[in-house]
C-alpha cells in the first residue's frame, strides 16, 4: 500500500468484468474501487532500502503505540504511512458465507515534527489504515496507532512509510 503510486481507474460498477483503461497519479486516500493502487517497484524498493518498514506484535494492553521516524521534506514529495494488521476471518464455500471474527480496530495518527497532527486514518471494519500528506518541514515524524475496538488478544502490525 505504501507503495502503490498509481490508482487504477475503473470504468463501471466494481464488479467481474470491469475495465481499466487509464491510470492516474495518486492524489487522494485508497478508493474503495481499486484498493490502494498500482505498486511501484521502485517506490517498493525504496521503502526496503531505506528500511521504513516494520513488523510489530501489539498486545491490547500496549496502546496506544507510537514508532518515530526520520522523514526529509521534499516540495511537492508525497508521503505515506501505512498500517496492516490480521484480520482473522472464515469463509464456508458451503453456505457462501464469509464470518467475520472479533478483531482490531485500528485508527493511524500521524503527528510533525512539531507535534502537530499531519493526518489520520480511521476506517471501520478493514485491516488496514493509510495517511497520505506533503511533508513541509523534515525531522522526526511520530505514527501513533490506537485499538479502539473490543478485541483482547494481539496484533500483528505491519507499518510502510514511503
Amino acid at each position: 500500500m505504501a507503495s502503490a503510486a498509481q490508482k487504477i481507474e475503473a470504468e463501471g460498477t466494481g464488479t467481474k468484468g470491469d475495465t481499466f483503461s487509464y491510470v492516474t497519479r495518486v492524489n487522494s486516500q485508497i478508493s474503495k474501487k481499486e484498493g490502494a493502487g498500482l505498486l511501484d517497484s521502485r517506490w517498493a524498493w525504496g521503502i526496503v532500502n531505506a528500511n521504513n518498514y516494520w513488523s510489530v506484535q501489539i498486545a491490547n494492553s500496549s496502546y496506544p503505540y507510537t514508532k518515530t521516524v526520520s522523514i526529509n521534506a521534499s516540495a511537492n514529495s508525497v508521503t505515506r504511512v501505512c498500517i496492516f494488521w490480521l484480520k482473522k476471518n472464515s469463509v464456508n464455500h458451503t453456505s457462501n458465507s464469509v464470518s467475520l471474527t472479533t478483531c482490531s480496530n485500528l485508527n493511524l495518527y500521524v503527528y510533525g515534527p512539531s507535534g502537530n497532527l499531519v493526518g489520520s486514518s480511521a476506517t471501520l471494519l478493514s485491516n488496514y489504515e493509510i495517511v497520505q500528506f506533503v511533508p513541509t518541514v523534515s525531522g522526526t515524524y511520530t505514527i501513533k496507532i490506537e485499538d479502539l475496538g473490543s478485541y483482547s488478544g494481539s496484533d500483528y502490525v505491519g507499518i510502510a512509510v514511503w
